[in-house]
């Protein structure tokens, strides 16, 4: 089970570098690295079919494989993937970029613009290889297969965390939520003017933002989907006898394409292990042969270096925000947030105890800095620390409900109200309703395609810099495909 779930997991993540690679990059440099990168696969594969894997016990029953399947489905109808009921506004943006690379040949290219598109497009591009196969009308069900497939690894994935009750890890990671309770409190008492009820606190233009999975999930799958299986495998990691580093590496370097931001919020937990082991990664061959990995993905690292979006100018740290307060605003924030649950978790023996510590530091330095106009880079990249975070609190409720101790009580209270505003997505999402645009019907307002919604929606033309690849970049004069 663990073993098939490992080598799912990593084809699946990998799916999006090797199109990307075959048709966006040159044919020599484009068949180099996906022959590189088949080999580093082939060779993980093999190690990981060698290696003592974990035996499930109980055994993984065919009715709770078949639960979780049943579960992501459900989660990705409820949000709107398939176009069976309303999407978040991401999705116009979401719906457009499918339907560009459905329509358009790649390398995406914008006449208007003058631009070729600079952008991690690892959950698009698959649903658009299929779709260019099929046309845009079948697009919105290869979207909601897409997605299915990956939410439904994630949910197996979890389920083998825990020995008893695994239902308990989807449903905690479904209903983890932020520290909303305390936002309204302090809103309520006006002791906080930078709080905007239910997940945010905003400092003029930097935000402070930490939604529940299912908020994120509706509006960023291609973020959440990659974050959380990375984060299974580093939990797997904990239990290995022997680490496979270069198993980590790969993992880690096919979920960049999908989102670089889910990227380096695995990367302290992938360092860690790599530090941990420092004789096997120094050693000769191991060394060469992470080289060797790395030189596979050169082309992909080099066309995220190439985009213009290191020019937006939406950068910097939180005292730039022009707020005298912002230390007491972050304290509030990380206090709520990651501190207190660092205190509870702590109080219990669980194996993730190192995890939990890099996963408490990674959640504090986060909010210090700010990338894009909502904070992506806090959003985005601390959901695999958040996934330490769920795992263990799962593990507790499963492994220490005859105690009842007050930390145990005070888990399962914050976690029981923290998850009211969840169930209010789940009943709005459960009543009938229909999405504004659809992939094959994109068209908003007179805006064709992602540059133009882009700049009109952020009401700013920095905002295709985000989008754009640099013209004359090492990537666009030697990589490129034209």
């Amino acid at each position: 089970m663990i073993k098939n779930l490992k080598i799912s997991t990593l084809v699946y993540l990998l799916i999006p570098t090797f199109i990307f690679l075959l048709t966006w990059v040159t044919p020599t440099w484009g068949i180099m690295s996906c022959l590189v990168i088949s080999y580093a696969s082939w060779k993980c594969i093999q190690a990981i079919h060698q290696s003592e894997s974990r035996i499930l016990n109980p055994l993984f029953s065919r009715l709770s494989f078949v639960s979780c399947i049943a579960l992501a489905l459900i989660l990705n109808l409820l949000v709107g993937i398939g176009e069976f009921r309303t999407q978040t506004l991401d999705f116009m943006s979401n719906n457009l970029k499918i339907r560009d690379l459905v329509t358009n040949p790649w390398p995406l290219y914008y006449p208007a613009f003058k631009v070729y598109m600079c952008y991690y497009l690892g959950y698009y591009l698959p649903i658009a290889s299929v779709g260019k196969l099929t046309g845009l009308a079948y697009c919105r069900y290869i979207a909601l297969v897409w997605s299915t497939l990956g939410t439904s690894l994630l949910f197996l994935w979890l389920s083998t965390f825990l020995s008893k009750s695994r239902i308990v890890a989807i449903l905690t990671l479904l209903f983890f939520s932020n520290a909303w309770c305390f936002y309204k409190i302090i809103y309520w008492l006006d002791f906080q003017p930078y709080i905007n009820p239910p997940f945010h606190l905003i400092l003029h233009k930097y935000w402070l933002m930490r939604p529940p999975f299912w908020d994120g999930f509706a509006w960023a799958p291609q973020h959440i989907l990659p974050a959380c299986l990375g984060a299974c495998f580093v939990l797997e990691t904990t239990f290995s006898k022997k680490v496979h580093l270069h198993t980590l590496l790969l993992m880690l370097l096919a979920t960049i394409y999908w989102s670089p931001l889910a990227s380096i919020g695995l990367f302290p937990f992938v360092l860690y292990f790599f530090l941990r082991e420092w004789k096997n990664t120094f050693a000769s061959n191991s060394l060469l042969t992470s080289i060797g990995i790395i030189l596979g993905f050169v082309p992909l690292l080099l066309y995220f270096v190439s985009t213009e979006g290191v020019n937006s100018g939406n950068t910097l740290f939180i005292w730039e925000a022009g707020v005298s307060t912002w230390f007491w605003c972050y304290l509030f924030y990380i206090g709520f947030n990651v501190l207190l649950w660092h205190f509870l978790l702590s109080r219990f023996q669980h194996p993730f105890k190192h995890l939990l510590l890099i996963a408490s530091v990674l959640l504090t330095l986060l909010p210090l800095y700010q990338i894009g106009e909502a904070n992506d880079l806090n959003v985005r990249s601390a959901v695999p620390a958040l996934m330490i975070f769920i795992i263990i609190i799962a593990f507790i409720l499963t492994n220490y409900q005859q105690e009842k101790s007050v930390y145990y009580c005070v888990i399962l209270l914050l976690l029981a109200v923290n998850s009211l505003p969840t169930w209010s997505q789940i009943y709005r999402s459960s009543l009938p309703s229909k999405p504004k645009t659809s992939i094959e019907r994109a068209d908003w307002k007179n805006l064709h395609d992602t540059f133009s919604f882009q700049a009109v929606m952020y009401k700013d033309s920095s905002a295709t810099l985000e989008y754009s690849l640099q013209q004359g970049s090492i990537f666009e004069q030697h990589f490129l495909k034209k």
